[in-house]
């Protein structure tokens, strides 16, 4: 469990990630009219990618910090902590940071969500990874792609973020109504 200083810590870290990594994709969205670069097209998609990991290894850590032990148990730390695909890492990260606050998670497995991230992965790989010179040329479907997941990873962080502190301020409110009962006047 953790203290009001690794409490502090874990939400500076989250912090600096959305003002770094963020304000990363946020200035590719300011300046869109260069998207005709391959330079820029690339930048981009790694961009998204790396704010996606980032976000989705944060919401891992903390659970683990929060959850750990006690909703979260010994199998679900391991699988989060597990060296998985990016997009499997995404998808336990966000399901478990709901489903222990008491939520439901907002990325649902061969959704459309679901294959939006998939096709970005696939090109971030492509681009990262070539086998061929063409590899690392995007066009403009790779593009759409990558803007596509863009605006999913946002939702999904923003999403998971507000799902969890509804059902946090729900178990609240439970709980207050049953120790106004024991009141003492």
């Amino acid at each position: 469990m953790t203290s009001p200083a690794d409490e502090e810590l874990i939400w500076r870290e989250f912090d600096t990630l959305q003002s770094e990594l963020g304000g990363d994709m946020l200035f590719f969205f300011h300046t869109k009219c260069h998207q005709k670069s391959q330079h820029w097209r690339r930048a981009f998609c790694r961009a998204v990618a790396a704010y996606s990991e980032a976000m989705t290894a944060w919401m891992a850590r903390y659970t683990i910090l929060s959850y750990y032990p006690g909703e979260l148990g010994e199998d679900e730390r391991q699988t989060l902590e597990a060296r998985l695909s990016a997009l499997q890492r995404a998808f336990y990260a966000i399901d478990l940071l709901t489903d222990t606050a008491g939520a439901e998670s907002p990325l649902v497995r061969n959704s459309a969500n679901w294959q939006a991230l998939i096709a970005m992965i696939q090109i971030r790989n492509r681009i990262v990874h070539p086998k061929r010179a063409e590899d690392v040329c995007l066009c403009d479907d790779d593009l759409c792609a990558v803007f596509s997941a863009a605006d999913i990873v946002r939702h999904l962080v923003i999403e998971t973020l507000d799902r969890s502190a509804r059902a946090l301020f729900r178990r609240a409110h439970t709980l207050e109504g049953m120790l106004d009962r024991y009141k003492i006047e």
